[in-house]
């Protein structure tokens, strides 16, 4: 590609002479021509054809780029050199050439949009601007202009929307309002509104939203100034795009938020300057004074985008908060970084700009919710916390000068008065650094949990610490008494990490069981991790004075000496056997309650922790002769290497040795890259010892031999000269073929074993691939060899070996076949030159069994082979060999040899090696053969009944693999095959008392029958009939369906075996199937009805099989409502309860796919009142059959409904108990199948929201379908959320354009707006009064039966609603949890105060009928508001400083404080609606009084930010 590309740009070849080359090789390949009869392909149909088959390589990324350059040199040069034989534009219908390969390339592959955006769409679109603009006509870009729904076809829609962010990106696609200047704008442009855009930013389409959002924001200069329209939608809907769960789309966005924030900075300093210069003296002073109009528009816009910068970082800080999830954290720190790092809140423009973002990027909040994030469960969380910390201007903030009197300990419970702020120029020591009330709190923290996100966060916060004293954050003379510059400092940090340390380890030693509990060590390893793997660590370490580096060099000493003690007091847990559920005897749990889980979790992550310091230190600290500059010397890097060499043969917790075996390969390379000889030579000596250990732990073959393959890699991974590693696979080789001897006490020992899964682990590693190949041969021939074993152990090991020859060699996937099955056996042809010896090899393991000699042309050489293996052995070798054959291929000159030895096989007694056998022999086939094949396999007689299986096997996957050359071939081949088949029937089967033989010859004609009902062919499709009734065993299989499928004996006398076949569990559903084929295409579907029922009540699983088999291969359209009916009738009389459930999942999705207007509602009903009978019973029927049944029930209501009158009460208690039952399937303790049964019910249902072609009903009866609805969009599954979306868009969608849905929502998106649907259709209801009501104070309300009257559905008075008690929940919510392993919370999608806000907002939106109609509630809940307030006072004045890490940092406590002040505001806004007279004014004082006092002392005691933030807003006089 890259040849022809370059002959196309030097004018070498010319586009034309490269089409007529294409031409010719067509010609030559396919026979065709004027001499043959057939036309010569077109110009256009070359030339698409060609550029097809380059795009196929652009789903290669390594050749993306270069199909990408060829594609688009082509079309350049064709554009230039086109002549009226030659054009460049299709003749038909007018569009480039390019346009229809680039089409079929995205429906073939879809995946491939992004390489074309990239590789091909940037280059072609610069040809021609104006077949830019046809391009996107032809897309449907005028149905996306107008505001209509974008077309049907994905695949032109997900092209579309690609085609206009190339075309943004490249300056064709302008958004509206976009410029001041509208000269800036190019006149060829496409002009693509920002309302246009906007509608489209929450389609559900990640691709459209994707396109939308970067229609808003990209722009040829980062100066061009939004449009207000542009950042008004960005706010809108920028939290859907944030809270995305796709990682690769969240990439995508912050992406265009990096964009986002450098053309707002570069809009901003545009808009500065601009308003600088019209607003200049000089120019004043020319009397060419500025319009007063252009001033004060660009004042605007410059105030605009201010605003919105300062609005987003406010939006990023609440999407901080404690109760947000995963995706708002990691995407909202990943922008605030990015902020940082563009600089947000430098000098830009004026100096109010400035300060105002500054003050934001610098702000207490953010402080505080970024050090609340160090603690966060997720690891990438942390780590942008941290990142963000060290960026900002507030990282010292959590260091505030604050000096505790108190010890660590005493810290958490301090009151503000024991805190004193010191004066600037008093010195504080170290001791006091280490008490910042954040620290303490975090390890405090760390000490009484022991989990892992809690030491790795306060190993951040020990990394941040050191990061400010070194940047100068703190100054030595402020934090230490030493004085002297600031390395003083950064060494007493590290100093109190290790005293720390060594203090935990000196307990743990002493009492193991008081570590686990309160003392753990990870927090320490990790963060002298972090410090030593700085970047810029030992070279500032190495630039120190003589005192200072030996300072430094003993803190190392130290922590290598702690290294190895951790090593000794986890050494008992790790070394044992089974570790897993291992006590050592001298472990002594006192007064703790430590279980085996515990103690282990302790050991190994604490040694992980460990071994990873060591892997730093030993890495990267310095090591020389002279021990002036050196950190580590000799005796050090063999204490290194030799405790890790001991832990990797000793371990057998795979954790624990599989972060050591890093360590100790770190050690080997620095070792070999030692100018010291007694170094460089330690990695020999500890090769030889793990020859010693392989022996010595013969008997020890557990874990796959643990750590010992680990110290072989590791060590040639540092020593990769030829002669030593030949000589360590000659040793292992050696250990490897040693026979089994067996010691006096009968003690087997199997060295070979770890000999053998060495060597494994050696063809496996990446980084030992290249001087590993010429060992392949010889490895190839010892696994085969081990294979021969009578020693179980070591035939699995040889076996394991195998598979890692066969992986390096052919890959560790299996190939595309179902795409370009041709093009993926080339890809995997096998060099069997390179390994002379892989064909006797293959021949000896599938020549078993006999005693005959076969031979094998290797070269100039000729082998005979005598192989006579064990049974046991037999199957064990056949299936590698049989799998490298059908991957690769037979070797060149021997297909004729390992067609034979594999057809062979075909007759083995075992059904998977005949399986297998069948596939290999249809892979060593040409495609053109496929055809003659069939003839040879079946032209066999007087074989075994295994033989007769295995050939029809090998027919069948002839068949599967030949579609195509059928399809297009079957006038020359199809009679052909079909009177092989029938042949074969008439000679064999009828006298053949082999049930499975039968079945297998009928699942090969099911095969054929299938693919001509799918192939497409009207010409084959329309014969299947005809087909059927041709063979012989029709006639048989129409007079003896029900006795093959009945368990019968009555025809004993007959010709045709039926006693024989009846019995067979196999025979029945291939029979079935045969039968069903020829009901569905004569359209007999009351036989195919009663096949289904008599095969169910003979054999259910034959029948759940074959349903599972009729909605996979038959046709959609084949799904009428005949057949529907059937499976009506099937749910009704079958007993089997397995069989029900099927059809009713069945159903279902007929339904789904086609509504069954016409179908008799009382035959739905009636078949669903037997579904939720069985369903209903807990004892016979399982989940699935009540999954099913409640999608049924959905499709059959919405069906009903249309019959019912609107107003009447059976509707409503109907659409009652249908609620209930949605809700209780949809909660969030349910799994996922039953909650996704709930949202496939509602989809179901969803017509009977809004009918086609109506407006959606708001009857009051439908309310309580809404609120479970509104729950769907909540759940935690993605794909639940979906559904609950779909329904959602349905609902809001325009009823004039039902065949083309207006709405296709997000689910964030589905529920703000379905909510305020609730609100405009819903305002005066009381029901909605009082679930709005309980979602914000988070409680569920409890409605046990449907409404006996409409005045009780209009009134809250009598329902028994009581609150539960704000103080209970608030002690609920303080207990701390403790225990090592949190049980995760079931939904971690839903956001608790974004719920909050959206209810508190319907509540405030709704009238005043609702609320004075429920005065008991309202008064329940003004008064929960009351006493909510006190006790949220009387908890900060009890509770010490707040601040990070403080009491209202725990989620739930969070939560709840923002229920009580939101609840609160309602309640004052409320009491102001002066003409209703809701509320008492004594009780809005009371309320607002409380709210006044919470916020002063919040305040003085630092409570969360966000709570003093909504606090305020509702201080002093609201007004509506």
């Amino acid at each position: 590609m890259q040849a022809l590309e370059n002959f196309l740009a030097k004018g070498v070849l010319t586009s034309d002479r490269l089409i007529r080359f294409v031409q010719c090789s067509n010609t030559a390949s396919n026979d065709s021509g004027p001499s043959s009869g057939q036309p010569v392909p077109s110009w256009d149909c070359c030339v698409e054809e060609f550029m097809s088959t380059v795009l196929k390589w652009i789903s290669y990324t390594d050749l993306a780029p270069t199909a990408g350059h060829l594609f688009s040199a082509f079309f350049r040069v064709l554009e230039k050199q086109q002549t009226q034989e030659t054009p460049y534009y299709n003749s038909v219908n007018g569009s480039p050439l390019w346009t229809s390969p680039v089409l079929q390339t995205v429906k073939t592959n879809p995946d491939t949009l992004e390489a074309l955006r990239h590789q091909v769409f940037s280059k072609i679109f610069r040809l021609r601007t104006a077949d830019f603009r046809k391009y996107l006509q032809a897309l449907g870009i005028d149905n996306v202009l107008s505001g209509s729904p974008v077309t049907n076809d994905e695949y032109q829609t997900l092209l579309l929307f690609s085609v206009l962010q190339s075309g943004k990106d490249l300056g064709l696609v302008q958004g509206s309002g976009a410029s001041i200047e509208d000269s800036n704008r190019s006149s060829d442009a496409v002009i693509v509104s920002d309302t246009i855009v906007g509608r489209l930013l929450p389609n559900s389409s990640p691709v459209v939203r994707i396109a939308s959002l970067s229609l808003l924001i990209t722009s040829p200069s980062i100066l061009n100034p939004f449009s207000v329209e542009a950042l008004s939608l960005l706010r809108y809907h920028l939290e859907g795009f944030y809270a995305d769960t796709d990682a690769k789309f969240r990439t995508d966005v912050l992406s265009l938020s990096k964009r986002l924030i450098e053309r707002v900075k570069g809009a901003m300093s545009y808009l500065s300057r601009e308003l600088s210069r019209m607003q200049r003296p000089e120019k004043l002073q020319r009397g060419k004074e500025p319009c007063q109009r252009s001033v004060e528009e660009t004042q605007a816009r410059l105030r605009q985008h201010t605003d919105f910068l300062t609005w987003y970082i406010s939006f990023l800080l609440a999407k901080l908060r404690p109760t947000a999830p995963y995706q708002l954290h990691i995407t909202s720190l990943k922008a605030l970084n990015l902020m940082i790092k563009a600089g947000v809140g430098d000098p830009m423009g004026p100096e109010r700009i400035s300060r105002s973002l500054h003050k934001g990027l610098a702000s207490p909040l953010l402080t505080r919710n970024l050090l609340d994030l160090l603690m966060d469960p997720f690891d990438d969380v942390r780590s942008a916390a941290a990142v963000a910390l060290k960026g900002t201007a507030s990282t010292m903030v959590f260091m505030e000068g604050v000096e505790l009197k108190q010890n660590p300990s005493q810290a958490i419970n301090s009151k503000p008065s024991d805190v004193a702020l010191p004066p600037g120029n008093i010195s504080v020591g170290l001791e006091s650094l280490t008490n910042y009330l954040f620290l303490s709190r975090a390890e405090a923290l760390a000490h009484r949990t022991g989990r892992a996100d809690h030491s790795d966060g306060v190993a951040r916060s020990w990394e941040l610490v050191f990061e400010s004293c070194k940047t100068g954050g703190i100054s030595a003379s402020s934090i230490s008494s030493h004085g002297g510059d600031g390395s003083n400092s950064l060494l007493l940090v590290v100093e109190q990490i290790i005293l720390r340390l060594e203090n935990n380890l000196a307990i743990a030693s002493e009492d193991l069981a008081a570590a686990v509990a309160s003392n753990p060590v990870h927090a320490q390893f990790v963060s002298l991790r972090y410090i030593f793997d700085r970047p810029d660590f030992y070279s500032f370490i190495s630039g120190l004075d003589r005192n200072n580096f030996n300072s430094w060099k003993n803190l190392h000493y130290r922590a290598i000496g702690a290294c190895h003690a951790v090593w000794q007091i986890v050494r008992s847990v790790l070394c044992d056997d089974a570790p897993e559920g291992h006590m050592p005897e001298d472990f002594e749990g006192g007064g703790e309650d430590i279980s085996t889980k515990d103690l282990l979790s302790y050991s190994w992550r604490a040694l992980k922790e460990a071994s990873s310091l060591l892997k730093i230190i030993i890495s990267k600290a310095p090591y020389s002769a002279s021990p002036d500059i050196a950190v580590l010397d000799v005796s050090h890097i063999r204490l290194i290497g030799d405790i890790t060499f001991i832990q990797l043969a000793d371990l057998r917790h795979r954790g624990a040795f599989s972060t050591v075996s890093l360590t100790f390969a770190s050690c080997c390379q620095r070792c070999s890259q030692s100018i010291d000889a007694d170094i460089r030579s330690m990695p020999i000596l500890w090769y030889k010892q793990t020859l010693d250990r392989i022996r010595d732990q013969a008997s020890a073959i557990t874990r796959r031999s643990a750590g010992l393959p680990s110290l072989v890699t590791g060590i040639l991974s540092a020593n990769l000269e030829g002669a030593f590693f030949t000589d360590v696979m000659a040793d292992l080789q050696l250990i490897a073929q040693a026979p089994v001897q067996t010691t006096d006490d009968s003690e087997v020992e199997l060295p070979q074993v770890h000999a053998l899964n060495c060597l494994k682990d050696i063809f496996r590693g990446a980084k030992l691939s290249a001087i590993s190949e010429p060992y392949i041969a010889g490895a190839l021939d010892l696994a085969a060899t081990s294979l021969s074993s009578h020693a179980w152990p070591i035939r699995n090991c040889g076996m394991m070996l195998l598979r890692a020859l066969i992986d390096r060699l052919l890959g560790n996937s299996e190939p595309q076949m179902s795409q370009d099955p041709e093009a993926a056996m080339r890809s995997l042809k096998l060099d069997y030159k390179k390994y002379t010896n892989l064909p006797n090899l293959l021949v000896r393991l599938l020549d078993i069994g006999t005693p005959h000699k076969q031979q094998v042309e290797t070269g100039e050489t000729q082998a005979t082979i005598q192989a006579v293996l064990p049974a046991s052995a037999a199957i064990e070798g056949v299936f590698p060999a049989l799998e490298i054959l059908r991957r690769a291929g037979a070797p060149e000159g021997h297909s004729g040899l390992f067609q034979g030895l594999v057809l062979g096989h075909l007759s083995s007694d075992k059904w998977l090696v005949r399986d297998m056998a069948a596939r290999t022999y249809c892979s060593l086939m040409h495609p053109a053969d496929y055809v003659q094949e069939v003839e040879r396999v079946l032209g066999f007689s007087s074989l075994s009944q295994n033989a007769y299986h295995g050939r029809l096997l090998c027919v069948r996957y002839i068949l599967e693999a030949s579609q195509m050359v059928i399809k297009d071939s079957w006038n020359d081949y199809g009679e052909s095959l079909l009177t092989l088949l029938d042949e074969f029937y008439v000679n064999l089967i009828p006298w053949n008392s082999a049930p499975a033989t039968m079945a297998a010859y009928l699942e090969t004609i099911n095969t054929l029958l299938t693919f001509l009902l799918k192939s497409g062919a009207t010409n084959l499709t329309d014969r299947v009939p005809q087909i059927i009734s041709r063979f012989q065993i029709f006639e048989d299989m129409q007079q003896n369906t029900a006795l093959l499928i009945q368990s019968s004996t009555e025809i004993r006398d007959s010709s045709f075996p039926v006693n024989l076949w009846a019995e067979s569990s196999l025979l029945r559903p291939a029979v079935a199937w045969f039968m069903s084929v020829y009901y569905c295409t004569t359209s007999r579907y009351d036989l195919l009805g009663k096949l289904v029922l008599l095969l169910s009540r003979e054999d259910p699983d034959a029948a759940c099989a074959f349903l599972d088999r009729m909605e996979q291969a038959l046709l959609p359209a084949m799904f009428h409502k005949e057949l529907q009916s059937g499976l009506c009738h099937v749910i009704i009389e079958t007993s089997s309860l397995a069989v029900r459930s099927l059809c009713v999942s069945k159903l279902n999705n007929s339904l789904e796919n086609s509504p069954p207007d016409a179908l008799p509602v009382a035959l739905l009903k009636s078949a669903e009142a037997v579904t939720l009978a069985f369903a209903s019973a807990a004892s016979t029927a399982g989940p699935s059959t009540a999954d099913a049944a409640l999608i049924f029930h959905g499709h059959v209501l919405s069906l009903e409904i249309f019959g019912d009158d609107d107003s009447s009460d059976t509707l409503g208690r109907k659409l009652f108990s249908y609620s209930r039952m949605l809700s209780f399937a949809g909660h969030e303790s349910k799994d996922y199948t039953t909650r996704e049964a709930a949202a496939n019910s509602l989809k179901a249902f969803k017509a009977g929201f809004r009918p086609r072609g109506s407006y959606p009903r708001t009857l009051p009866c439908f309310l309580g379908l809404y609120f479970t609805l509104y729950d769907i969009l909540n759940d935690d599954d993605d794909e639940i959320r979906d559904k609950g979306a779909e329904v959602v868009s349905w609902i809001l969608s325009d009823p004039s354009k039902d065949n083309m849905p207006t709405i296709s929502l997000i689910p964030l998106a589905a529920s703000r707006k379905l909510a305020d649907f609730l609100v405009e259709n819903y305002t005066q209801s009381s029901q909605l009064h009082d679930e709005a009501l309980m979602r914000v104070v988070g409680q569920q309300l409890q409605v046990e039966s449907f409404p006996q009257s409409k005045a009780s559905a209009s009134s809250s008075d009598s329902k028994a609603l009581d609150f539960r008690p704000f103080k209970e929940i608030l002690s609920k919510y303080l207990k701390e949890d403790t225990t090592l392993f949190v049980e995760e919370k079931q939904n971690l999608f839903v956001d608790p105060v974004r719920e909050i806000d959206i209810w508190s907002q319907v509540l405030l939106r709704l009238s005043s009928v609702p609320i004075t109609s429920a005065s008991s509630l309202t008064s329940k809940f003004t008064t929960w508001v009351s006493e909510g307030l006190e006790t949220l006072l009387s908890a900060t004045a009890d509770h010490d400083t707040d601040g990070p890490l403080g009491w209202t940092t725990k989620p739930e406590v969070f939560a709840l404080g923002i229920r009580v002040i939101c609840a609160a505001g309602v309640v004052l806004e409320w009491g102001e609606r002066e003409n209703d007279k809701i509320l008492d004014r004594a009780v809005i004082e009371n309320i607002r009084g409380r709210l006044e006092s919470l916020t002063e002392l919040g305040q003085k005691r630092r409570l969360h930010e966000m709570w003093i933030e909504r606090l305020e807003e509702l201080r002093g006089p609201r007004s509506r």
